[in-house]
C-alpha cells in the first residue's frame, strides 16, 4: 500500500497508473491544529475494464512488394484467441491465430498468403477475432 500525504486546504487529488478491474481504498484523516486525528472517512472503489483493442495497420497493402499487413491486439484478461482471415465469400483464407493467451498487447502480421502458402489474389478480405467477449471484424485490401 502507497501513501500520498496532502497539504492543508487541498480539494482534490488524482490517483495515476491504475490497473483495471481492481479495487483500491482510500482514507481521509482530517487533524486539528495540534495534529491529532478528528475525523476519517474510507472510500473503496473498483476501476472499470479497459475495453480490448483490435487494429489492422497497413490495410492496404501490396505483398508482392514486400509489404504486410501488421495487426494490433490487447486483451485484458486471458483467453483463447482465434484470428481468421476470410474472403469475400465467407471461404476461411487463413487462420492466424488460435491459441490462449494471457492479458498483454500483440502484434502479428499476414504477408498475404493462404493456409497452404499461395498467394492469395487481389480483393478485399475479412480479418475477425473473437477472444472473449471481444468480437470484431476489419476490412483488409490486398492489390497487385
Amino acid at each position: 500500500m502507497s501513501k500520498v500525504l496532502l497539504s492543508m486546504n487541498t480539494f482534490s487529488y488524482e490517483d495515476t497508473n491504475l490497473n483495471a478491474n481492481t479495487p483500491y481504498t482510500y482514507y481521509l484523516y482530517a487533524r486539528d491544529s495540534d495534529k491529532n486525528i478528528i475525523a476519517t472517512s474510507s472510500l473503496t472503489v473498483t476501476t472499470l475494464s479497459s475495453p480490448d483493442v483490435f487494429i489492422p495497420y497497413h490495410n492496404l497493402f501490396h505483398p508482392l512488394k514486400g509489404e504486410k499487413v501488421s495487426v494490433y491486439y490487447e486483451l485484458n484478461q486471458t483467453n483463447l484467441v482465434k484470428i481468421k482471415l476470410y474472403d469475400l465469400l465467407g471461404e476461411l483464407v487463413k487462420e492466424l491465430v488460435n491459441d490462449d493467451k494471457p492479458a498483454g498487447k500483440y502484434w502479428i502480421e499476414w504477408d498475404g498468403k493462404d493456409d497452404s502458402g499461395r498467394q492469395c489474389p487481389a480483393g478485399v478480405y475479412i480479418i475477425q477475432i473473437q477472444a472473449g467477449d471481444l468480437k470484431d471484424a476489419k476490412k483488409i485490401i490486398l492489390v497487385k
